[in-house]
């Protein structure tokens, strides 16, 4: 499929990696990020007008190292009527309401929403998870979180943060 063409944005980098995998892409953004703060949203999502400020302000506390936000569902057509709220999580959409601490691996966000303090992350996003091709492994950002909480930050998730995720 084509696709449009993106309009140049000041301050906005893009990178074209011709190896594919998303942990690759994860980690070429993070080589090249200036800032303190490294979000990521998949290539099937529209963030919401105010989601950078939201994703970035629970950074204003030292020991939060990774937020996520609210991904809600884009369908390519009707919903189908089988489709519940609990299989969307399956398809990446997000449930929560309130801004709270991922306390576990159950709570942690989705990839499709997230930002890291660069200083928490103690490594790459391993490459040998990361989607590639037909290799569906997946969750590549919870090892990430699982190494942020061991450093002994705090991960957010923050409802306000929206991105509208694609859902075909």
């Amino acid at each position: 499929a084509s696709r449009t063409p993106v309009e140049p944005v000041e301050g906005v980098r893009l990178l074209r990696l011709d190896e594919p995998g998303l942990s690759r892409a994860r980690n070429a953004g993070l080589a090249v990020a200036a800032g303190e703060l490294v979000a990521f949203v998949d290539d099937d999502a529209a963030v919401a007008p105010d989601w950078a400020r939201r994703i970035a302000d629970p950074f204003t506390e030292a020991a939060v190292g990774c937020v996520g936000g609210t991904c809600r569902p884009a369908f390519v057509s009707r919903r189908p009527a089988w489709l519940s709220e609990r299989l969307l999580q399956y398809a990446g959409i997000t449930r929560f309401r309130e801004r709270r601490n991922a306390v576990g691996r159950r709570d942690y966000p989705f990839g499709a929403n997230i930002c890291f303090r660069r200083s928490a992350l103690s490594e790459d996003f391993p490459k040998h998870l990361g989607r590639t091709g037909s290799a569906l492994l997946s969750r590549e950002e919870v090892v990430a979180i699982d190494r942020v909480r061991e450093r002994g930050f705090r991960v957010v998730l923050e409802p306000r943060a929206v991105v509208d995720h694609l859902v075909g």
